[in-house]
């Protein structure tokens, strides 16, 4: 941001067009960082959270991610029999999880109109669900695909848990399931 705002101060547009985007590129960082700062102080406070203030910025994350005209999404939340307050690392893991899920879904589901979220108790457990109903990119010839699904696999598996994800002709499906003390 330092920089950006050097360039501006330093470096004369232009156009006020370009002022004008140059100023919004500095707006669009500052935002970024903002929020990315208030997710490592919430995380610094996730073992001392309870299960409603857990799904609170959950569902906040998931209202801010989706933008509500392009995709009206259904956000279902239903811990049943879950523990009031779950330990630090699925804590963690569900919110990394589910941020990943609904970063995928804005990024790779075209022509989605649906994302349903629920977090459900899972036997001894809490259970996640990610649901779009948006079609799959073709993938491109020799391009690597990203490391979210990979990275939520080895979370969920590095507390015992598990995931599973696939895609079909109805939409995409992920669901991460995390034992609880």
């Amino acid at each position: 941001m330092s920089l950006q705002a050097n360039l501006l101060r330093e470096t004369p547009a232009a156009s006020a067009e370009q002022a004008s985007t140059r100023l919004q590129r500095l707006s669009d960082t500052s935002r970024r960082a903002s929020r990315q700062m208030a997710d490592v102080v919430w995380g610094l406070y996730t073992s001392a959270l309870t299960l409603p203030e857990l799904l609170a910025h959950m569902r906040d994350h998931a209202h801010e991610v989706l933008p509500p005209p392009a995709w009206p999404s259904i956000l279902r939340w239903l811990p049943t029999s879950a523990p009031a307050r779950p330990r630090l690392s699925p804590a963690s893991t569900s919110t990394l999880s589910i941020k990943e899920a609904l970063h995928n879904a804005v990024k790779h589901a075209r022509h989605a109109t649906l994302v349903s979220v629920r977090v459900f108790a899972d036997g001894a457990g809490l259970g996640l669900r990610v649901q779009d109903d948006g079609q799959a990119p073709a993938t491109a010839p020799g391009r690597a695909g990203g490391h979210g699904l990979r990275n939520m696999r080895q979370r969920a598996e590095a507390l015992g848990g598990t995931l599973h994800a696939a895609a079909s002709p109805a939409g995409f499906a992920l669901k991460v399931s995390l034992p609880l003390p």
